[in-house]
């Protein structure tokens, strides 16, 4: 929404709206791998069904660098339109050395903060960096930013200037196009109404995945484990020729079962006969001690993975963030690697995949229960 609304302020309301999210910020600052954000991208995409609030275009990269190298961009801005919309959103990284002096507020140079941009400082004309999308949306009403880099391509093979792209991953973003309804949507009253629904609908969304790709891996073991158990039986005695072995007919019943209205129920009531009813309360009462040791300790592990000065972030243990912070433990609890818990560096912690033998929402509702009663507490 505030990339929107910002890009709004710079262009054309009444048009449809390119924006470029990028991909290693918000991958770091919502703590979901790349791919789960292209899902929750698409899910909004499919939300407004015939009439989306946007489209996503797929990636690109959005980071530009120009050095002029014939004559500075004011002059340049004359002739060619592109040139105009650069010099309304971009940043001067080094100015004329002709007219350092005279250079406006807004242009005012700053330090070249990287090699890529640092590589185009031996120019005299000056050097620019800018976004392609804010480009676009300024170049005109059906604009896009293919019709920026093809500008942009032409003027370099006119001698005019040198242009590159940041292709590390720091430049790569999602490219988004937003429609007149998304437009709506984002920048006006009833956004809050509108972005509640959409939130519980992807929130069910998401929890569905997880908790049926637990229910299938727990049904197999189930399964497994009958069948072993089965075959423990059948070892000790004979069977005609053409007879069925006990394991066999066990692992069919069960087959049947599981494709026709699934184990679970099946399942949970073996769990209950086997277990007697205090072992569930002290289970609880471990997920808790554990939830709460996490919390403790680990915002301080994962500091090195979290953005610096980013308002958006999202802060294991804030209580404005006790969604995430309950989805973030369990998932460390289950074993599940995240972009600020990598399996390649946690899995040596004795709470990592501790609870992946339970149940994913049977610890998501513990722990988000033991979450609010410490806030109502505080």
């Amino acid at each position: 929404r505030k990339l929107v609304q910002s890009s709004v302020q710079s262009s054309d309301p009444n048009r449809t709206l390119h924006v470029g999210l990028s991909v290693h910020s918000t991958v770091r600052s919502c703590d979901c791998k790349q791919e789960t954000i292209e899902t929750f991208l698409s899910l909004i995409e499919n939300h407004g069904g015939s009439n989306p609030l946007l489209q996503v275009e797929g990636f690109n990269y959005d980071s530009a660098t120009i050095a002029l190298k014939k004559r500075p961009l004011k002059k340049l801005a004359e002739r060619e339109e592109v040139a105009r919309s650069i010099q309304a959103v971009s940043q001067c990284i080094d100015a004329p050395l002709f007219d350092r002096e005279s250079v406006a507020p807004r242009e005012t140079p700053m330090t070249a903060s990287n090699p890529f941009q640092r590589q185009f400082l031996a120019y005299s004309m000056g050097s620019y960096t800018f976004s392609i999308t804010q480009c676009a949306n300024k170049l005109g009403p059906s604009a896009e930013p293919r019709h920026v880099f093809a500008a942009l391509r032409r003027l370099q093979a006119c001698n005019e200037l040198e242009f590159a792209l940041d292709t590390s991953e720091k430049g790569r973003i999602f490219h988004l196009k937003i429609t007149e309804a998304g437009l709506a949507v984002f920048c006006g009253d009833t956004y809050d109404e509108i972005e509640g629904k959409l939130t519980n609908r992807l929130f069910e969304s998401f929890s569905f995945s997880i908790n049926s790709a637990a229910k299938k891996v727990l049904d197999i073991h189930y399964i497994l484990d009958e069948v072993a158990s089965t075959s423990v039986v059948s070892h000790s005695e004979d069977f005609g020729e053409g007879a069925k072995s006990y394991s066999l007919v066990r692992f069919q019943e069960l087959t049947k079962v599981y494709f026709e209205q699934g184990l679970e129920k099946e399942r949970l009531s073996q769990e209950l006969k086997l277990l007697p009813a205090t072992f569930f309360e002290v289970r609880n009462k471990d997920l808790e001690i554990d939830a709460y040791a996490l919390l403790r300790d680990l915002p301080s592990t994962c500091t090195d993975q979290v953005p610096e000065n980013d308002p958006n972030i999202l802060i294991l243990g804030d209580p404005l963030s006790r969604d995430y912070s309950a989805i973030a433990i369990t998932k460390f609890l289950h074993g599940i690697d995240t972009p600020r818990t990598p399996s390649s560096i946690f899995r040596n912690h004795p709470l990592f995949g501790k609870w992946k033998n339970t149940e994913f929402r049977r610890v998501l509702n513990c722990i988000r229960s033991q979450l609010e009663l410490e806030i109502e507490e505080s």
